[in-house]
This record gives structure tokens, C-alpha cells and sequence, in this order.
């Protein structure tokens, strides 16, 4: 102990005398440490740390499709629960066990008895399911879904915040390689000194250890400076990512944990900075202890034979540098690609100057029939559109890109099912003009009118998605369906929209008239060219014209919906060219390193081939055709490195190939250019050599 403790006063020591090393090498340390630990704090919150309950892992989710109150406590600032509330207010048995059995309106948080698997609730509760099913007229082919609590909240994001933090990792082992360069370098400079205390009697294994220490030191030092990078990164990440993360499979959405950097991050921060150390420092501790002390001592410790194997070793880390730059530019051009790709899908709605409003009808003492329900949003509708400055407003129960969802199970007319199979489709209850508030285009047919109110003929309209689905070759228009138990006529198809997100294909989806199908929950749009504030507050006047007790939520624009779908590409793809970015630079650095090195060791040789007769621009050519080659190596063992982790990028990727031709291309191209570019200083420093000094030196 006391030894280790003297060689890391020595280390601090020879650090202090180099300081530009001790500098550079510390920053790129605390980068490569400090992107890692945000990353891992961000993973750690959402995927790894338990939920914030006893026994977290014993918890599931079963997933079925104006009276004052006395508030009787205040839950702690720091309690989290996964969907966002401010007021929670009791259901008796009583008041559940009177609600409809064919309402899928709510979600189950069980706790597991201890040595029960989430298998074994699934089968028993779903017999308890089919029981019911037999039992209840309109829930046929309904099952009930078990699911531990963590992974349905946050299975959805888990590839992509594992890819994040493989791409970061590679930028720390990247990171490695370049301090590992720097490190060869120093041990080089110091050659003759360890040549001397190897002549004095120091064993290899000590002089090993002392650069392993300095090492250790040296990381250590760069892992503090990354732990405050890394503070400094979440917070910029928890400033940038939304406070809601959704979960359309449920149709819902939940609150982000919070994220920071807690213990389980320091100690991962600490693991890859003693990694780290061992990473970069071994290759200059294992070449130091292998020199030869007689060639070490001699004038100016300077061999052929030395400089080879030093610039061997240095090639050979430059070619990893280089490959793994590549990979990691390969993924954020591939990741760039796909954001593009996404950002001219068209979602099926015009999103621009739409402002939406949430309302939910209160069916305890008020609002209980659905004739009440249906006049309450009438009357609502009547007061918003005749708000100067309102083009248009249309209500929906489900909003698109909107975290929420419905499906129902319906039967076409004439058309026998196979025993044990259904058709399953989104369901959206509307108002007449909410087709012209979100942009949703008409195809086929007539949309819903004033006409198509509760007691006059049913009607439905679909999509194009669920027409080409279910009538290929065939005009769906006046076809019937069966919902809910009455035949429905359908009346024209519209276009699209794709609600589960831009990458994703849009599920059939039907809509009926809110008047014929009411519901309790609705949400309002406007369109409109007014100010926000202006139009929020004329709306919710309206509103409170009707009940003045009727609460107005989550006031939201369609763009905002938009752009929470886009979020999770929006910043994967900026956090890959981030670390992609910074690969490349460090990449460079390597490049010109190991270049200006060669070009110091080969100064007599360079001074030769001179007084020989060799032209400025031939020595020039030489240099950088060497360099170029050493990237073109590190360029193709990237594409090859790419090509094997191309089938974990599959699933994350929209419109474009894991092995796109193009991305490749323009990565190669971009490396090389670079590493022109890298090679260029060192290879103008060699013409600039003077013959006779160079001789002479040597």
C-alpha cells in the first residue's frame, strides 16, 4: 500500500511537470466519462432503478381495454406515480361494481403475492376474463393483459436508450485509444529515463505499476471531471426531454421519472474510470517494460528497430480510432437519415394554428344519461364556432398523436368469421367538422353532417387504411357494420393518420358521430389564426357559459403533439451526431499524431532522401499516402463493425437500410477527407527539413 501510495505522488508529480498533456488528456477522459455517466443516469432512471415502491418488482399492470370533496392529506413532493395527477379522490366497491362491464376505460396497479409469476397471473386472470366474456353480451374476444410495471411503462424507449448508450460507450473507448496514443507518446519521451532506474535495479513489474498508477491517477482525475460534466449533461437532458413519455400500446401517457445522478451512477463512473485506466494504460506500460535498456541508453535511444515497433503499435491504435469514428458515424448518418425520412411522412393531419382542449364530464350527480352528455357538447360547439377568429372546431374523443387510444370489435355485413377470429379496429367518436379542424381529407363518399345526430340512421366513417383492408377491390360505400351491437352504414372513407407515431403504419380506423355514440371524455379543436392566450381564454369563456363548473385541462397545440411523437428520433439522432461528432475530432487528433510522430522519428531519413535529390512535394506525398492508408484501414474495419451491429439498428430506423449505400459512402468519404486534412501539418512540417541540420542531429 505504501508503495502504491509513493508511485501516485510520483505520477501527480510527472503530471504536474507536462501540463499541456495532463490537460488534453484530462479533458478527453471527462468527455468520454462524463457523456457516458449522463447516459447511464438517464438508462439508470428509466430502465434500471426499481420504481420508487416496497417490493417494486411484485408490481403489475392489468390493462382493460360536482360534488365537493374534503381534502385529508398532501402526499410528499418526492412521491411519483406513473400517470400525471394532481388530485386523487376515492372509488367505493360500490360505484366500480356499478359501472358497465363493456367499458375499457380503466387501468389495474396489482401487487403480486409473493412467488406468484406474472405467467401465472396472466393464465388465472385470464379464465376469470373468459368467464366474464361468456357471460357479458359485447366483450367477446376480449382478454385481459398482465404485464410487470416496469416494462410496461418503459419497454417502448428501452432500445433506444441501450443504443444511446452503446453509441457512448464506444466514444469512451474511443476516448481510451486517443489518451492511450498520448500515453505510448510520454513513455517514449521517458525511455531513457526508465532505461536508467532498469539499470539501477528496478524490476519490470515496478516500472509497469508506476505507469499503471499514473494511469489510475490520470483517469481518476479525468472521472471527477466527467461526474461534473456529466451533472451538467442531465441537466440539460432533463430540460430538453418532455416530462411525459407515452404509452400509446395502453393509450396513455405517463411522467417521466426523474433523472439525476445518483449513487448507482457515481459507481458506475468510478467502474469506467478504473477500466479506463487499465485500457489505456496497459499498452504503454507493456511497451515500456519489453524496451531493451542497452538500445534504451545509448545516445539519443534512438533505433530503427524501436521506431518501427513504437509506430507499429501507434498504427495499429490510429486503425482503431479511425474504425470506430466510422461506426459511430455510420449509426448518426444512418440515425439522420431516418429523422429526415420521417420528417416527410405525412401524419394524415394538418397540425398548424390547431389548439386543443381536454374535457371530461362529471356522470357521479350530473351528465348521467348520454343524451345529456351529447346536448352538453352541442351546446359547446354552437358557443366556440361563433368566437371571431375561430375558422373551425370539431370534437373527438380521441386526439391524433395524442398518447391516447380506443379500439372496438366489429363485423361486417354478409361476411362470416372464422370461429374464434375478429375484426379489431380504432375507434374515434367525432363531431361533424372535426375532419376540416385537423386537416383529415376526404376520399370517398360524404363526411358526417348536422343531420347524422342520435336518432337519425347510424353511419360510420373509415379510413382508406381499414378500406384497403377489408374491401380491396370494392367500394365500401353503404356497406354496414356491425358496432356495438346495431348496424352501421358506411358513408364515406377518409385518409390516414398515423396516431402511434410517424414511424409507424396506421392502424384501420372507424368514426362515428358523438351525437349517435356519446361518450363522456372529449377533447375540443380549434383551428385558428388568433393568439394563443387570446383564443384559451374566448374558449374556455364558452365553455363556462354552458357549466360554469365544467373543468378545461391539458390545453395543448397540435404541433406540440407533433413534436412529443418526434422526440424520442428528435433526440436520439442529435445525441448521435453529438458523440458522433466528437469521434471524428478525437479520430483527427490520432490521425495527426501518429503522423507528426512518425515524421519526428524518421527526420534522418527524411534529410537523406533530400540531399538524394527527392523533391518537397514527393516527401509530402509519401507522408500523407501513409497516413491516408492507415485511415482507409481503420475506414473499412468501421464498415465492417458497422455491418455486424446493423441488425440492432433495424428496428429503430424509418425508410432506410442498416447497410444504406449512401450513409457508407459519405462516411468513408468524410474519414478520409479528414484524415487529408490531419495528415497535411506533419506531411508540410517533413519538406520542411533541413538536409544538413538533420544529418547533423543524427
Amino acid at each position: 500500500m505504501l508503495t502504491f501510495l509513493r508511485d501516485l505522488r510520483y505520477s501527480l508529480r510527472s503530471l504536474r511537470k507536462m501540463p499541456g498533456f495532463t490537460l488534453v488528456a484530462l479533458l478527453v477522459l471527462a468527455l468520454g466519462i462524463g457523456a457516458n455517466t449522463a447516459i447511464f443516469s438517464v438508462v439508470n432512471s428509466v430502465v434500471l432503478r426499481p420504481l420508487p415502491y416496497p417490493a417494486a418488482d411484485r408490481l403489475a399492470l392489468i390493462c382493460l381495454n360536482s360534488e365537493p370533496y374534503t381534502v385529508i392529506g398532501v402526499l410528499s413532493p418526492d412521491f411519483w406515480q406513473p400517470l400525471p395527477s394532481d388530485l386523487f379522490v376515492p372509488w367505493t366497491v360500490a360505484e366500480l361494481r356499478a359501472k358497465s362491464r363493456v367499458s375499457h376505460e380503466f387501468g389495474v396497479i396489482g401487487r403480486l403475492i409473493p412467488g406468484v409469476t406474472i405467467a401465472g397471473a396472466q393464465a388465472e386472470v385470464s379464465g376469470i376474463a373468459r368467464r366474464i366474456d361468456a357471460q357479458t353480451a359485447g366483450l367477446a374476444g376480449w382478454d385481459v393483459a398482465v404485464v410487470g410495471m416496469k416494462q410496461a411503462l418503459f419497454e417502448s424507449i428501452r432500445p433506444a436508450l441501450l443504443l444511446l448508450l452503446g453509441a457512448v460507450g464506444l466514444v469512451l473507448l474511443l476516448a481510451c485509444v486517443n489518451v492511450a496514443s498520448l500515453m505510448l507518446a510520454r513513455v517514449t519521451g521517458r525511455s531513457r529515463e526508465m532505461a536508467i532506474r532498469a539499470a539501477l535495479g528496478a524490476r519490470r513489474g515496478r516500472l509497469t505499476a508506476q505507469i499503471l498508477s499514473e494511469s489510475l491517477l490520470l483517469s481518476l482525475m479525468g472521472g471527477a471531471l466527467g461526474v461534473y460534466f456529466a451533472v451538467w449533461g442531465v441537466g440539460i437532458l432533463s430540460a430538453i426531454l418532455p416530462d411525459t413519455l407515452p404509452m400509446t400500446e395502453a393509450g396513455a401517457e405517463i411522467l417521466r421519472p426523474a433523472i439525476g445522478v445518483d449513487g448507482r451512477a457515481l459507481a458506475f463512473a468510478l467502474a469506467i474510470s478504473t477500466g479506463c485506466a487499465l485500457i489505456f494504460g496497459l499498452f504503454p506500460a507493456l511497451f515500456a517494460a519489453r524496451a531493451d535498456v542497452n538500445v534504451a541508453l545509448k545516445a539519443g535511444g534512438r533505433t530503427s528497430s524501436q521506431s518501427l515497433g513504437r509506430a507499429g503499435v501507434w498504427g495499429f491504435l490510429v486503425v482503431g480510432e479511425v474504425a470506430l469514428a466510422a461506426m459511430l458515424l455510420a449509426g448518426a448518418g444512418l440515425a439522420m437519415k431516418s429523422f429526415v425520412n420521417l420528417q416527410h411522412v405525412n401524419s394524415g393531419i394538418r397540425p398548424d394554428h390547431v389548439l386543443t382542449f381536454r374535457m371530461r364530464l362529471p356522470t357521479d350527480n350530473l351528465y348521467k344519461s348520454d343524451r345529456e352528455q351529447a346536448d352538453f357538447y352541442r351546446r359547446v360547439i354552437d358557443k366556440v364556432e361563433r368566437i371571431p377568429g375561430i375558422q373551425s372546431a370539431g370534437l373527438t374523443d380521441v386526439l391524433p398523436l395524442g398518447q391516447q387510444n380506443d379500439r372496438e370489435y366489429f363485423t361486417i355485413e354478409n361476411r362470416p368469421m372464422p370461429a374464434g377470429e375478429t375484426l379489431v379496429a380504432d375507434f374515434r367518436r367525432v363531431s361533424p367538422r372535426d375532419f376540416d379542424t385537423m386537416g383529415i381529407a376526404l376520399l370517398r363518399g360524404r363526411l358526417l353532417s348536422e343531420r347524422d345526430g342520435r336518432d337519425a340512421p347510424p353511419v360510420t366513417l373509415i379510413d382508406e387504411t381499414l378500406a384497403r383492408q377489408y374491401w380491396p377491390n370494392e367500394n365500401p360505400i353503404g356497406r354496414r357494420m356491425r358496432l356495438w351491437g346495431v348496424y352501421r352504414e358506411v358513408v364515406g372513407v377518409v385518409s390516414q393518420v398515423h396516431h402511434y407515431g410517424l414511424e409507424k403504419q396506421p392502424e384501420p380506423t372507424i368514426y362515428a358521430p358523438y351525437e349517435q355514440m356519446p361518450g363522456k371524455a372529449m377533447a375540443l379543436a380549434v383551428r385558428t389564426t388568433m393568439e394563443t392566450r387570446t383564443v384559451v381564454k374566448a374558449v374556455k369563456e364558452a365553455v363556462w357559459q354552458v357549466d360554469a363548473g365544467q373543468p378545461v385541462f391539458q390545453v395543448r397545440s397540435m404541433d406540440e403533439y407533433l413534436s412529443l411523437a418526434n422526440t424520442a428520433p428528435r433526440i436520439s439522432t442529435v445525441l448521435m451526431m453529438v458523440f458522433a461528432g466528437i469521434s471524428m475530432l478525437l479520430a483527427a487528433l490520432g490521425v495527426h499524431g501518429v503522423v507528426s510522430y512518425g515524421v519526428a522519428q524518421r527526420t534522418r531519413e527524411f534529410g537523406l532522401r533530400m540531399a538524394l535529390g527527392s523533391t518537397p512535394g514527393q516527401l509530402k506525398a509519401m507522408v500523407i499516402r501513409s497516413g491516408i492508408k492507415t485511415a482507409a484501414i481503420g475506414v473499412l474495419a468501421g464498415m465492417l463493425g458497422a455491418a455486424a451491429l446493423a441488425r440492432s439498428l433495424r428496428s429503430l430506423l424509418y425508410g432506410v437500410a442498416p447497410l444504406d449505400p449512401e450513409v457508407m459512402a459519405g462516411v468513408g468519404a468524410l474519414l478520409l477527407a479528414v484524415a487529408l486534412i490531419a495528415n497535411y501539418i506533419p506531411a508540410r512540417r517533413a519538406t520542411r527539413i533541413d538536409p544538413i541540420e538533420a544529418l547533423h542531429q543524427e
